[in-house]
């Protein structure tokens, strides 16, 4: 029953959704009009902010499924979750395959967390979260938002192949937090210049359970990994976690130009563990797919299992 609720409230987070992106290509004056009478409170508080009037960008956002997370409006992965309680429309098969396949037997692993969002929501579905972030721009909103909860662990490191210090291209401050990156290359231009390098901590998923001694409470069942170009990281420092307990994954893939080489050796590796790709449909079952590189519209999400 509590599925079914998230599901038909995702279902009217969707409808909100489609007047802010103005799906139905309105005119101008219209699509305004249309936002304003849809949240007309949200509509004038975010103009407000945009205006100067307001200098706190802080505000409480309450999701889709009942939980409400301190957000910065500022940043553009933000806005949808301010008036509709979750991410954009791209976002949605994901998040209903979230909701069908978290329970409290999940133990579910959040890598590249950015706000929380999924961490988050699957907290609420009863799973046991261990969230990675290394961003400090981004993390200090996790810990707002999951540090008093049980049966949460966050960890304020990257994941990658080893244990070892790295550099974070941090584009916060260019309000598209998501995409700060290890991999300047995949960032238009203008964000490469003003990116912000900053070192972090990052170790591998093998490295982390080996802290945790591979007791069964920690290994993962259900792992999401969004990091921005660095999946092979992840995936070559997880041999012995992918091989011997095959957790599903869904991983997000980019085909960009700069991309491509890193998302083929991402591929590479994980198809070697034995994993299959499956496509996400938009009701948030899975198929069995190929992944044809060059057609993914510069990144899609994928489930991988055995």
């Amino acid at each position: 029953m509590e599925k079914q609720r998230y599901l038909e409230a995702l279902n009217e987070s969707e409808k909100i959704i489609r007047v802010f992106t103005n799906e139905e290509k309105h005119s101008l004056f219209v699509s305004r009009m249309q936002k304003f009478f849809c949240q007309p409170i949200k509509y004038i508080q975010q103009n407000a902010y945009k205006a100067g009037l307001i200098t706190n960008d802080n505000f409480l956002i309450k999701m889709f499924w009942g939980d409400t997370l301190l957000l910065p409006i500022s940043d553009e992965n933000v806005i949808l979750m301010y008036y509709a309680g979750s991410l954009g429309l791209s976002e949605s098969p994901l998040t209903r395959f979230i909701i069908r396949n978290v329970d409290s037997k999940t133990v579910f692993y959040d890598i590249g967390a950015n706000f929380g969002y999924y961490s988050s929501l699957a907290h609420a579905l009863g799973a046991d979260v261990h969230c990675f972030e290394p961003n400090p721009s981004t993390l200090k909103y996790i810990y707002f938002n999951l540090s008093a909860t049980e049966k949460s662990t966050i960890q304020k490191f990257a994941i990658t192949d080893t244990s070892t210090r790295i550099t974070l291209f941090d584009i916060f401050d260019c309000h598209k937090s998501g995409m700060s990156t290890l991999f300047p290359d995949i960032l238009t231009e203008v964000n490469q210049k003003k990116c912000r390098p900053i070192k972090v901590d990052a170790t591998s998923l093998d490295e982390y359970l080996n802290r945790l001694g591979w007791l069964e409470k920690y290994i993962p069942t259900c792992i999401k990994i969004d990091v921005e170009n660095a999946e092979s990281l992840v995936m070559a420092g997880a041999k012995k976690l992918l091989t011997d307990f095959s957790p599903i994954i869904t991983m997000e893939l980019y085909d960009a130009p700069a991309a491509i080489e890193r998302t083929k050796k991402a591929l590479e590796i994980i198809l070697s563990y034995g994993y299959r790709p499956h496509e996400i449909t938009s009701n948030g079952f899975i198929q069995p797919t190929s992944v044809q590189l060059g057609n993914l519209g510069t990144a899609n999400t994928f489930v991988f299992k055995k």
